[in-house]
Formats: structure tokens, C-alpha cells, sequence
């Protein structure tokens, strides 16, 4: 819940009209925090933020994605190797 809530403050669901798209490296760091806290980015964590925002994926996906990617220093070749899971359920 502390990620997905991180997450909303950075993507409001009704962002204000002076509202900026937050840089790849401002949700990493911001993410970063909070695993410094003994938070973690796990797979339900992406999957949750996935469904939380799918209806803006068009335009913060590229963002939450490297941003995911890079906190979990992955790459989506490895991501792709993984057990798959259903974003849909």
C-alpha cells in the first residue's frame, strides 16, 4: 500500500492543471526511499500500480516501467523469462 500510494501522490488520478509528469528518476528516487525503509517493489506491487493507472498507461507507462525495471535493476529480457502472470486478474 506505501508504494501504490507514493505512486498516486506522483500520479494523481485527477492531476491539478499545473500538474507536471514527474522524470523516470524522481519516481526512483522516490521509490528508492522507501525500499530504503524496508518497503519492496514486488511483482503484486508492479501488478497493483499496473491496474491502478492501466487507464493512463498510454502516458506514464514508459515511466513507471524504467522506473520499475531500473529500482529492480532488471531488464525486460529478464522480466520476459520470468514465471508469466496475468495483469488482468
Amino acid at each position: 500500500m506505501v508504494m501504490q500510494e507514493a505512486l498516486l501522490i506522483l500520479f494523481p488520478p485527477t492531476p491539478a492543471s499545473d500538474w507536471s509528469c514527474p522524470s523516470i528518476e524522481m519516481v526512483i528516487s522516490r521509490l528508492a526511499e522507501l525500499i530504503n525503509l524496508m518497503f519492496s517493489l514486488k511483482d503484486n506491487v508492479i501488478i497493483d500500480a499496473l491496474h491502478m493507472f492501466e487507464h493512463r498507461l498510454d502516458e506514464i507507462g514508459n515511466i513507471l516501467w524504467d522506473a520499475f525495471l531500473a529500482i529492480r535493476n532488471e531488464t525486460v529480457a529478464l522480466i520476459h523469462s520470468k514465471e508469466p502472470f496475468d495483469i488482468a486478474t
